[in-house]
């Protein structure tokens, strides 16, 4: 292991960064032709996905 993390907390991280990134890209291939996310606009949904990612997991971990 990688300084002995577990491999979970390696799986969370990777959650927490490509579920935001993948969704500011979708939006951002959707939206186009307006010229796609503002960069404001891709912070914000970006640090607002990884919030909600980062509740639902820690959520996830309270019911064990």
């Amino acid at each position: 292991m990688l300084l002995g993390l577990d491999t979970d907390l390696w799986k969370i991280l990777l959650a927490l960064l490509l579920v935001p990134l993948a969704t500011v890209g979708l939006l951002n291939l959707a939206l186009r032709r307006r010229g796609g996310v503002g960069l404001a606009w891709g912070g914000v949904l970006f640090v607002a996905m990884a919030a909600l990612i980062a509740v639902l997991l820690i959520l996830d971990k309270v019911r064990l």
